[in-house]
């Protein structure tokens, strides 16, 4: 019984935070004149996050959806390699996830996978490396944006994270 009421408080505390984060989203969009297009992903974000949080599939399909969304965002700022990957990358594996999630599971719970050390040491440097090479080579011909480094970032720590969550790999 003490273990549902401890369960009960965090939903409500999780549920209490996202409310807290969404209406400080838009007090900010608000202050800093933000479109509507800049905005709504962020807040759709929470709900994906909510989903992810429960191990709910569905997160996947919102998720790809929000991915288009930021990917019209991001160009209209001129942040072509962060549009490049919610558009044509995130987006699809997203979805490809919302449907190879269904058969991973386990008694309809989804079966997740913790990266070791070793693991969790070479994905970082496989994502540094990337990040200077995208940076490097390709950075001033597709990026229009004054943020050339930290739309790479963006673009090579989306990709990773995005591979993780679609193969069923979580953080401990």
């Amino acid at each position: 019984m003490n273990e549902k009421r401890t369960c009960i408080k965090k939903r409500n505390l999780d549920l209490a935070l996202a409310i807290i984060a969404a209406i400080l989203i838009i007090v900010f969009a608000f202050l800093q004149k933000q479109s509507v297009i800049k905005t709504l992903p962020t807040l759709i974000t929470l709900v994906v996050q909510i989903f992810m949080v429960k191990a709910n599939r569905v997160a996947f399909l919102v998720g790809g959806a929000n991915a288009v969304l930021y990917g019209f965002s991001y160009y209209s700022e001129g942040l072509c390699f962060s549009a490049i990957s919610n558009a044509l990358i995130s987006a699809p594996i997203m979805i490809f996830s919302f449907f190879n999630w269904k058969r991973k599971a386990e008694n309809g719970n989804p079966k997740l996978f913790v990266l070791k050390k070793r693991a969790r040491i070479i994905w970082a440097c496989v994502a540094v490396v990337a990040w200077v090479l995208c940076a490097k080579l390709f950075g001033n011909v597709i990026s229009t944006g004054r943020f050339v480094w930290l739309d790479c970032l963006c673009f090579v720590g989306g990709l990773a994270v995005t591979l993780l969550a679609a193969f069923g790999y979580a953080d401990a």
